[in-house]
């Protein structure tokens, strides 16, 4: 036996027969897309500074353990891993300056908005 409680009635059961493609009623009002404000424009510098800051961090943290590697292979306290730190902030450094400076160059080639 199924509860009556349960059953949905016919009224709701299918949308109403005026129903509005507008649910908040603003009509004419409403926001419209902008297509030429793209919410991820304004973050395609940022993200592109924050990829050539981590480039660097990356390059000495992997020139310290490559040099904590071969400290370890050859038994040695931490000799390498300076070394390979120092080495890391070199490269760290001038791949930064490289990047930084492509990152100038390209955005100065651009037509103001």
């Amino acid at each position: 036996m199924r509860d009556p409680r349960t059953e949905i009635p016919s009224e709701l059961r299918d949308a109403p027969a005026g129903a509005h493609p507008d649910p908040h009623g603003l009509g004419k009002h409403a926001r419209k897309p902008r297509p030429d404000k793209d919410m991820n424009k304004g973050f395609d510098p940022l993200m592109k500074a924050m990829a050539i800051g981590m480039d660097f961090a990356y390059t000495v943290g992997g020139g310290a353990l490559l040099g904590l590697l071969i400290d370890w292979l050859a038994k040695t306290y931490f000799t390498w891993t300076a070394v390979g730190a120092v080495v890391g902030v070199a490269t760290g450094m001038l791949r930064f300056v490289r990047e930084a400076l492509r990152a100038v160059r390209a955005a100065s080639r651009k037509p103001p908005e």
